[in-house]
Parts: structure tokens; sequence; C-alpha cells
């Protein structure tokens, strides 16, 4: 079925409100319809069924709504009790030869006045009629503007506009669109004339979203939570897929911090929209959208970048494969290897490859130690549109939407490389990872050694008073700072357990690291530190 728009345009029937409210004059039916200031010449100016929307707005408020897509150009709209889809040439809804003119005109009136539409003069003319309706200082000119500006400006600019396809949105299909934000107020629309636009019945699914109160949780109270796996991913994993899910109980002995549950809120509120869409029929790119996971961990070595990737699989039990990455990595490692199998080369799927395709959690460690041109070539796009890979070479492989990419690297320590621009800017969500806060990195040093929260606390004073000597401006030596870490007072922790008393367990660990790096400088700290640790009384 075809609209005709001219015939729905000017063939509805009905008075124009506006016009006998404000002032006192109903508009013309029926003709061809256009302003005489429009024409250039006298003439008796017409209204449409484009005009029908004040009607609704002013004098039929909550019959009319309209929400656009965030993944594609089409909007939603209720006009009484149709639900209509538009894109920029299409109509779908049920029964579309139950539509009036008015249901014809103004879905496609609406469409020009979301973000999709560039008639600038329909929007301001749009506007103009709202403000002088609310100041009862409505102008006829405006209406007739408007009228005109729709006709000339899109039903005689664009005859594509006019093909409907019959189809039928189920109630199900549009919460999940609500529920996934696939399709959100249209701002134009609301900024212009939020107080006559109606609401959908499934707004209530977003705005239960929006208007809850959010409050802070502890991480305590967030640890009992993903133990209770609230945080788990809702998706049924391929069984070849769950062995590299971790198991729950790394996170009975995992130290949960602030970074901790910020990425896994931030994965878990992407990964579900996404779930949606996936849920709707949506594949591939569409259904990624704009909720891409590209996260970088970035920080000094020994701050539990790694570590943090594993407790999320745990949490969100998503599978997770730690790909380590250097110098030599070459293109191979995300496309897939040709290796000698029984005497015959073979093509061998590579970790990269498996999960690309089958979504779960991918590590790249030290992601900025590859040649820049091997990274950009070999995954540059993998993390952005079109989300894609090359096979062994020449295949074209797409991105599982649950695909996650988690890259690591060290900063400020030898031999580590600057990112490239290009390859940084397609991770839009670093999280910088420092040394716990002293509590924090106490109750590490006890869940990992096993030993006293007394005994812990020395560790931790002897690893501190080292960090503090280093960075003073006596010796400053910031760049050691970054060869210590939570593992040497680990280290330190597992001398003593061995039988080494305090004072020797320190000299061999985290001595022993300032010592392999700069001797001079490990004999300050022998010096300034080692005399003047606190003689332990355990």
């Amino acid at each position: 079925m075809n609209i005709e728009f001219g015939k729905a345009l000017y063939g509805y029937k009905g008075e124009i409100k506006t016009f006998a409210a404000r002032v006192n004059k109903s508009g013309i039916a029926g003709g061809a319809g256009c302003s005489s200031k429009r024409m250039g010449v006298m003439g008796s100016p017409k209204v449409s069924a484009a005009g029908r929307i004040f009607d609704l707005l002013f004098f039929e408020s909550g019959d009319i709504y309209c929400y656009e897509s965030t993944v594609d150009d089409s909007i939603l709209v209720r006009v009484h009790d149709k639900i209509i889809r538009v894109t920029s040439n299409t109509y779908e809804c049920e029964k579309p030869d139950e539509l009036t003119n008015s249901q014809q005109v103004i879905p496609r009136v609406l469409y020009e006045l979301s973000s999709f539409g560039k008639n600038d003069e329909l929007y301001e003319t749009f506007k103009a009629v709202i403000e002088g309706f609310d100041k009862t200082e409505l102008s006829e000119d405006d209406l007739f503007l408007f009228c005109d500006s729709f006709y000339y400006g899109c039903i005689k600019a664009a005859s594509n506009m006019q093909s409907i396809n019959e189809g039928h949105t189920e109630k199900a299909e549009l919460e999940a669109a609500f529920r996934s934000g696939a399709y959100v107020r249209s701002k134009k629309l609301y900024d212009a004339a939020k107080k006559y636009l109606g609401t959908s019945e499934y707004e209530g699914i977003i705005g239960k979203k929006e208007t809850k109160k959010k409050t802070a949780k502890s991480c305590d109270e967030f640890k009992k939570d993903a133990l209770d796996g609230k945080y788990h991913i809702a998706y049924e994993w391929p069984d070849f897929m769950k062995p590299f899910i971790v198991n729950q109980k790394y996170i009975e002995n995992y130290t949960i911090t602030p970074e901790t549950v910020a990425i896994v809120k931030k994965m878990v509120f992407h990964l579900n929209k996404i779930l949606e869409r996936m849920d709707m029929g949506m594949t591939e790119a569409l259904a990624i959208a704009g909720d891409c996971m590209n996260i970088l961990f970035t920080g000094k070595p020994g701050t539990g970048k790694t570590a943090l990737a594993y407790a999320v699989s745990a949490i969100t039990g998503m599978p997770i494969c730690t790909i380590a990455l250097n110098k030599h990595t070459d293109e191979d490692e995300f496309e897939g290897k040709t290796r000698i199998v029984e005497g015959h080369p073979e093509f061998v799927e590579t970790d990269f490859l498996k999960f690309f395709k089958n979504g779960g959690i991918i590590v790249l460690e030290e992601t900025n130690l590859p040649d820049p041109s091997v990274m950009m070539g070999g995954i540059g796009q993998a993390l952005e549109y079109p989300y894609i890979v090359k096979e062994n070479g020449y295949e074209t492989v797409h991105r599982n939407p649950l695909a996650v990419i988690i890259g690591t690297m060290n900063v400020g320590t030898n031999g580590s490389n600057p990112m490239n621009e290009a390859y940084l800017n397609r991770f839009p969500t670093p999280y910088t990872l420092n040394d716990p806060t002293r509590e924090t990195f106490i109750d590490i040093l006890m869940k990992k050694s096993g030993e006293s929260k007394e005994v812990c606390k020395w560790a931790y004073d002897a690893y501190d008073q080292t960090v503090a000597f280093l960075m003073g401006p006596d010796v400053n030596e910031e760049d050691m700072v970054n060869n210590l870490s939570i593992r040497s007072a680990i280290g330190l922790l597992t001398n003593m357990q061995e039988g080494q008393n305090p004072r020797d367990a320190y000299m061999h660990s985290i001595y022993g690291t300032i010592a392999a790096v700069d001797r001079e400088v490990a004999e300050r700290v022998k010096e300034g530190v080692v005399k003047a640790l606190p003689n332990p009384t355990f």
C-alpha cells in the first residue's frame, strides 16, 4: 500500500480547533493549499492535516507520543490507539488500511521534527506555534507557514517518502526496545513541546530506572551481591566456552576496590542493553550500537590489572582469556595461525578469534608493546565499526556483541611504549590503577599470605617507608618506585614464612628489587630505611 500524501494532507475533514480557539477562524478543509506569502500572490491560505498535530497536542494532550531510535533512523509514534514505526521512506504498523488521514500525515510530520529531520523552517515554525499558543498569541501566519513548510519542504521534495510497509510490532518487542534504550525521547520534540506530548505505557520501564534512588554500596555489600550472582550476565554460553569462566570462589579471596565496582557496573549496564537488542533479533554491529566494550587498564606493574579482569569474569560469569603481547606479536595472533600439525600445515584458531566470534572477555596484556601498525592492521576494525577481523587473512569475521576487549599496559617502566593515538582512541574508557589504600593493601596481604593483621601491617609499613624515601626530595628516584609493587610486600612475607627474620626478609625482597636496577640507590635505601625499620614484636 502507498500513502497518497497529497490526498491525505488535504483530505482531512475535521475542524482545526487551534484556529477556532485562538483566532476565531476555522481552517479550510480542501484545496491544493498554500499560503499567499509563499506563492507571492493573493489568495486564501489553506490549513492541511499537518496542522492536526496541534489539536492533538493542545486539546487531546496525552494522545500522541514520539520516541526515536538510537540504532537506526526510525521513530515510534502513537496517534490515539495506533502505534506506527516510521523511517525515512516507510511506515510500519498493524492494519495500515485503517489509518486516518491525520494518522498518515502526523507520524511523517513528527519524523521531520525529530533529530532526523533537516527542515529547520518546519521546526522553528513548530516552536513558534507552541510558544504562541502558550502565550495566547497564536499567529495564523505561523500555522499556515508550518503547513506549507511541510508540504513544500518534505512532501514535494521527496517522492520516496510515500511507501508503506505492512507490519506488526509486538508489545514484547516494544517493551524490549524501551528497556534496552533502543528508543529514547526525541530531544528536539520534547524541548519544544514537553508538556503536551504524552507518555508511552512502556516508558514506565525507563522511568523506574531513571527515578530509582541510587545509593552507593560499600565494597563489602557489593561483594555479597557478587557472590549471590547479582551481576551475572544472563546469557547461556556455549559448552566449549564454559571452562573459560573463572570460578565464583575467586571472589572470596579477592579484595573488592572502588575500581572493581565501577568497572563491573559499567559492563553490566552496557552488556544488558546489548542483550536486549539481541533478544529483539539484532545481531553484530546493530546489537552493539553505542555500547561497545573496549576498556583500558593502565598503571605500574603489580597494581592488579590482570587480577581485576579475572575478578570481573568471576563476578559476571563471562569466559575470559589472556593474550600476552610483545614487540614480536604479528597479525596472526588475531587472524589465526598456520602451524605444522602431524607433519601437515593446518590453520589454527587463536584464543582471540575464538572469543571474538563467541563472546567473552579478551585481555590484551601489554597492549602497547607491539608495533602500532600491527595492532591497527590486526584489530583496528575489531575495536570499532564495522567490528570485523580477517580470519586467516581473508575471511571476514564479525565481532560477537558480547565480546569485551580489555587492554592492559604498564606505564612509567623501562621498555614501556606510549600507545599509538589512533589505537588509544579506540579505548574510550581507560582506568588508571594505582596502589590501593593502606587498609586495602593490608587486606590484600592478609588474604594472599594468610598472615595476621599485625604482621601484614609491618610489611606494609616497610614497603610504604621505602616508597616515601625514594620519592623524597633528597633522593628523588620516582622512577625506581615503579619497580616496587604489592608483589614486593608479598615476597617479604613469603621470606618471613620460610623462616627469615624480618630484616633479612626485607633485604631479599624489596631491597633486592631495587639493587637489581641500581646498586647505589639500594645502598642509600639500606642506610635510610632498613636501619629505621621498627623492630617487630611478633
